[in-house]
């Protein structure tokens, strides 16, 4: 089976490519400085606990949560652990299989991602 290469791309289209990550990672910069500046957890921590608070009180399964997540799939099992050390996740019982986990936001956890959320609205 032949697959055809890609072609290459124009000076253009790399051009742009560059300044998106550029502006892309100043923003983030931009955000996890203000996060920082204001005593609040790293972004990373903001995507965790809000796909967990969209998950709803049910919560969900931990190879679930990383699916949903914007971050690279190593790390997230110890980024959760110091999320949960804080108290913002917990985990419970899953009632589909005795050996599984879910995890859910905690109201502390609520609280603190609906605070992160408005410090970067200002």
């Amino acid at each position: 089976m032949y697959i055809e290469p890609m072609p290459m791309p124009t000076d253009i289209t790399v051009d742009t490519w560059i300044r998106l990550l550029r502006v892309h990672g100043d923003a983030v910069g931009a955000v996890e400085t203000d996060l920082k500046s204001a005593g609040y957890p790293p972004l990373a921590w903001y995507d965790v606990l809000l796909e967990l608070d969209r998950a709803g009180a049910d919560g969900v399964r931990p190879f679930e949560l990383q699916d949903r997540l914007l971050l690279p799939q190593y790390g997230v099992s110890r980024l959760i652990e110091r999320i949960e050390k804080a108290g913002y996740v917990e985990r419970r019982s899953c009632a589909d299989d005795g050996r599984g986990q879910m995890l859910a936001i905690t109201t502390a956890g609520r609280k603190v991602r609906e605070a992160m959320s408005m410090s970067n609205r200002a």
